[in-house]
């Protein structure tokens, strides 16, 4: 992303409103992440501002494939989506199959 023309900055480990991803974990069943009860913030890997019109702002969360097959990894990303959805954001989910081997 920072090769890009377009992009002005870029966030990493963004923190997600926790009063939002709790209330998304009740309203859809999915237990909020928490360490020893305490519940811990989730966040987005990159939030990227952009000077494309039909995008100003979007955010990226960046997994390994292999990660898509754990069942509690899905249930947290389905939060992060609706969390973003609700922000009217768009947001993208990028693994090692979408980017070029000479990017890596």
């Amino acid at each position: 992303m920072q090769w890009r023309a377009s992009t002005l900055d870029i966030r990493e480990q963004f923190h997600l409103d926790i009063t939002i991803t709790k209330q998304l974990c009740i309203e859809t069943g999915i237990s909020h992440p928490a360490s020893n009860g305490v519940p811990q913030f989730m966040s987005t890997d990159f939030v990227v501002n952009s000077k494309e019109k039909g995008e100003a702002l979007f955010v990226i969360q960046v997994k390994d494939s292999s990660m898509l097959r754990d069942s509690r990894t899905i249930e947290k990303l389905e939060i992060e989506r609706r969390f973003w959805q609700k922000k009217k954001t768009s947001w993208y989910l990028v693994t090692e199959k979408e980017i070029p081997a000479v990017v890596v």
